[in-house]
């Protein structure tokens, strides 16, 4: 605690806590769908990085209001989000109502609602540990009664304010532009892999190799031409796993072979740690669909991007939704191929014939007649090696991201701890001690009497 005039609390001690309601969401009288009443839903802060908020998604009527349990909340209440997820936090910036997956704070005089908002954010992490459930963790509305906090004399309260007002900023900003850094990323490497696969990455080293032949495609570099995915896939080049009853949920044991499913494709890289087992006599029932080391894994269900990669070294079966690629060695390289599948190119040509809503998806017969752009293997190889070479790069950068976004991460939290320690902001012995201010914050209470309001007056 910051020094002998600060004070140990709860916030059931110092504020107004207020759940929240929703109305029969089937009766559209209860909702406007521009003007109304604000009610926020957890939702509506997810990702949501401003201090203040005055309006979310959507809008109830008065008559929404009056029949529902929600309550009307005065600006500069702080809202808190009690469920799914704990831990969002804002100031209402107008008169505003949430759901039941908030506990809001209604702030005395004496308590300044923006110290609040800070202090919750400190005390993320302890507060989710609070949450209890089954289906999902909450705080219930005693509980949020319970939430420990120090208060620091009123003045020094706004001392603290104007400090974590002045560097918190700074902090936030950083996150932003370093937050901008896996969409470039993202970016980059598809420009990579749209450079290597039509030529174009390679085109300083063709100036001085001779290519396999004159033939020139409007749309190809010289010794370049289109080609069926069918015709460098030999006999049995692609399958696909056990269908239906041959391999169910029920067949998976704690060790054994590995079974290769969706969620170990991911784009141009295997997910190692997901793993599933079937025992030794299952896998005997299923040894025509064994995978390995360099096999390539298409996953049949495509979203927003084309996810297929090659295998390590391992012994597995993979599942229906995942077919399995061997090329001819001879005629391409699988890396080369890997990078042609999963190239936006090949993600438009795809998804033109793509079947299913709520899973897309395509057969082995559409993927056979994706056509890919075909070189000879020693500018395959040298593609390879230079797409390689760019994508270590763009790890090397992501790595360094992560390790600078985990530091900003623990800068703003060192702030806050020190702040909420009475080391970031000036302690003056004059400043009414916090002892005196909750004692009347306490009368305040009693007075106001059961069931009435404080308002925010800080």
């Amino acid at each position: 605690m910051g020094n002998e005039h600060w004070e140990e609390t709860t916030l059931g001690e110092i504020t107004d806590v207020i759940g929240g309601g929703t109305p029969d969401t089937s009766n559209p009288q209860y909702f406007n769908a521009e003007k109304g009443i604000p009610w926020l839903t957890p939702k509506d802060l997810s990702g949501y990085a401003d201090k203040f908020i005055s309006h979310g998604e959507r809008f109830l009527s008065k008559t929404g209001l009056n029949d529902s349990s929600a309550k009307l909340l005065p600006p500069g209440a702080v809202l808190f989000t009690s469920r799914a997820p704990i831990g969002y936090v804002a100031i209402a910036a107008n008169e505003i109502c949430t759901n039941q997956g908030f506990k809001s704070f209604i702030c005395p005089k004496g308590v300044n609602n923006t110290y609040l908002y800070y202090y919750l954010i400190y005390s993320r992490d302890d507060l989710q540990e609070m949450g209890t459930g089954t289906t999902f963790k909450e705080i219930s509305g005693s509980k949020a009664k319970t939430i420990p906090i120090v208060i620091p004399p009123f003045a020094e309260q706004h001392r603290i304010v104007d400090k974590l007002d002045a560097l918190l900023p700074k902090v936030k900003s950083a996150k932003a532009r370093l937050e901008k850094i896996p969409r470039i990323l993202k970016k980059f490497r598809q420009s990579v892999l749209a450079a290597a696969c039509s030529g174009r990455l390679t085109e300083d080293w063709r100036e001085g190799t001779d290519t396999l032949s004159d033939e020139i495609e409007t749309d190809l570099p010289k010794g370049w031409k289109w080609i069926e995915l069918n015709t460098i896939l030999p006999k049995g080049g692609i399958f696909d796993g056990p269908f239906g009853s041959r391999l169910k949920t029920s067949d998976y044991t704690v060790s054994g072979v590995r079974v290769i499913r969706l969620e170990n494709v991911g784009h141009l890289n295997f997910i190692a740690d997901k793993k599933t087992y079937v025992s030794k006599e299952k896998y005997e029932t299923l040894k025509k669909h064994t995978v390995g080391e360099g096999d390539i894994i298409f996953s049949s269900f495509i979203n927003d991007e084309i996810r297929a990669c090659k295998l390590p070294k391992m012994k597995a079966v993979a599942k229906a939704d995942c077919f399995t690629l061997r090329p001819n060695g001879a005629m391409i390289d699988k890396t080369y191929l890997l990078l042609n599948l999963v190239c936006r190119e090949s993600f438009n040509r795809l998804t033109e014939n793509i079947h299913g809503v709520s899973r897309p998806r395509i057969n082995t017969t559409q993927l056979k007649q994706l056509n890919i752009r075909w070189c000879n293997l020693t500018e395959q190889h040298e593609i390879v090696r230079r797409v390689e070479n760019l994508f270590k790069l763009a790890d090397s950068l992501e790595s360094k991201y992560k390790k600078a976004m985990a530091a900003v991460e623990k800068i703003e939290q060192a702030i806050l701890a020190k702040a909420f320690r009475g080391e970031l902001a000036a302690q003056d012995p004059a400043d009414e001690p916090a002892s005196e201010l909750l004692k009347r914050i306490k009368k305040e209470k009693e007075t106001a009497g059961k069931g009435k309001t404080i308002k925010s007056r800080a």
